[in-house]
């Protein structure tokens, strides 16, 4: 008994049963008074009063009932599978602005790893296919949710809308092999998050920078494959970096071999903490000395000197000689008077 209660199914039985409660308790006072005054007399004042106070009563209750009714981001977020998805397509086919905003509001209900992630992915589903490009911020942030499910339907939705912006967010997914439940996402259904990644952004014009993050995580880098990587730097090594975490210890290895060659000495410090942890392979963690080594030479290595930061108000400057005083220096002699000649008069 106490399970049936607690399930959603009696919920929405004795919601029903409650309201419809309140509709009969609305029509008695009204018809009593009827009867009443046909069948009787004139009601005095005292029974007027009881009639109506028994006529507001049920009107409260039946107000309290339809404010407390479950919303639909309530009924995304607590019922059954079936109910949800009928939740679900209710509000995509509402008005696109309001349910954009309760796809959003349901999306940022806390993750409790209690279904709560399903109920997070049809929020992001949501807003994908209402292409809503007024919360695009809210889509690259589920980029970062702990289900695999979530990223992938969320770099799905920013495929759908299309916006050059979210490029940067989705190159770092590349490197995140995590498998999804395809049976679950939108199409194409496609095994990893990094395979949804690189579908979006060959759809969004990055085919030879998908191409070469792929040779990268295979262990092979043209000049041409490290110049493209180089110019999404800071994406690259992050991604690189989720596929360094990766269980899959071949991508693993090749990742760390790739930012050895790519000399991103950004990376140096996971790299290090690899090489000496000891609950990884061995075969990784010799990937990971090697690739600290090359970036370590690359650090330490003496830079020219440039001469723009040295002071140079104290060396000693050539002499000038429009600057030189020359009234303490001695006079050249005068040559002596010869004879017959006066002396000149001072």
């Amino acid at each position: 008994m106490k399970r049936w209660l607690a399930s959603v199914k009696a919920k929405r039985l004795l919601w029903r049963w409650g309201l419809g409660a309140m509709y009969c308790l609305l029509l008695v006072p009204p018809v009593l008074m009827g009867f009443l005054v046909a069948t009787f007399r004139p009601l005095d004042d005292g029974l007027l009063f009881t009639l109506f106070a028994s006529w507001l009563f049920p009107l409260f209750l039946l107000l309290l009932l339809l404010w407390a009714r479950e919303s639909p981001v309530n009924r995304l977020r607590t019922l059954g599978e079936r109910e949800r998805q009928t939740a679900f397509e209710g509000l995509t086919n509402s008005e696109r602005e309001k349910a954009a905003r309760q796809f959003v509001q349901a999306l940022n209900t806390p993750y409790l790893g209690d279904g709560s992630d399903e109920v997070h992915r049809l929020a992001v589903e949501g807003l994908g296919r209402l292409k809503a490009k007024n919360f695009v911020n809210e889509l690259v942030d589920a980029l970062e949710h702990p289900r695999a499910n979530v990223r992938a339907t969320a770099i799905w939705a920013l495929w759908q809308i299309g916006e050059p912006k979210a490029i940067s967010a989705l190159i770092p997914l590349l490197g995140d092999t995590a498998e999804v439940e395809t049976e679950k996402l939108p199409l194409p259904f496609l095994p990893r998050v990094c395979d949804y990644a690189a579908h979006a952004l060959r759809r969004m014009g990055k085919r030879v920078l998908v191409a070469a993050f792929e040779k990268a995580l295979k262990g092979k880098l043209s000049t041409a494959a490290k110049a493209h990587l180089r110019q999404h730097r800071q994406e690259v090594v992050a991604g690189l970096l989720k596929a360094l975490n990766s269980d899959e210890v071949t991508i693993a290895r090749n990742a760390a071999w790739a930012l050895g060659e790519l000399g991103f000495v950004e990376a140096l410090p996971p790299l290090r903490r690899k090489a000496q942890s000891l609950v990884i392979p061995e075969e990784l963690r010799i990937e990971c000395g090697e690739a600290v080594r090359k970036l370590e030479m690359l650090v330490y290595l003496p830079r020219a000197a440039t001469g723009g930061g040295i002071d140079t108000s104290l060396l000693p400057r050539p002499a000038v000689g429009d600057a030189v005083n020359t009234a303490n220096l001695p006079m050249a002699a005068e040559a002596p008077a010869s004879e017959g000649s006066e002396p000149k008069q001072a």
